[in-house]
């Protein structure tokens, strides 16, 4: 029955299926077609909780091996997020809005929105942890000089997209060029 009050049950079998969009109280009552009497009945409230929506989580990069953390934010129906190694299995490698693993390789792992109250997750979603590999060392021959000196490594550059940092020996940096 749709109210504690209606003449007509909207169903009448032993089980049903019926699609609710809201939360909504229903009744039931045990009936016995011999006899046609009817049983009290009893409320039955049905409730309906927001699915979370996906978090929201920035790829991450770094330049060799090491950890990366990511950082997950979510809206208001969402308390938490798991974090998985692929997109099907079971248990999650962590659960908490922070994400910290070693990785060696560029590897993909996967996030869900969780609501603790009420049970109710999102679809999860890949994350991207990217290694970079950095260049490979510049080779800077011993350099002597009467008067000032221009060192230039400019002829030994291996590829147009690199710059050389030059320090002191307290790791001051001193240029971002390729002759200093």
């Amino acid at each position: 029955y749709a109210s504690e009050n209606d003449t007509e049950p909207f169903m009448t079998a032993n089980s049903f299926q019926y699609s609710f969009s809201e939360s909504t109280t229903i009744y039931a009552s045990s009936y016995n077609a011999n006899t046609g009497c009817e049983s009290n009945r009893i409320p039955m409230q049905i409730t309906i909780n927001p699915v979370p929506s996906e978090p929201e989580v920035a790829p991450v990069t770094r330049c060799g091996s090491g950890s990366v953390t990511f950082s997950a934010v979510l809206d208001e129906t969402a308390t938490t997020c798991r974090w998985y190694s692929n997109q099907y299995t079971n248990p999650p490698l962590h659960i908490g809005l922070d994400f910290t693993r070693h990785i060696v390789t560029t590897s993909t792992y996967y996030v869900q929105s969780y609501n603790d109250n009420t049970g109710c997750k999102s679809s999860r979603i890949p994350v991207v942890a990217t290694v970079n590999f950095p260049p490979s060392t510049p080779q800077t021959p011993p350099a002597t000089s009467c008067g000032p000196l221009t060192i230039d490594l400019a002829d030994n550059v291996s590829s147009s997209s690199l710059q050389y940092h030059w320090y002191d020996q307290e790791g001051n940096l001193l240029s971002e060029n390729d002759h200093y």
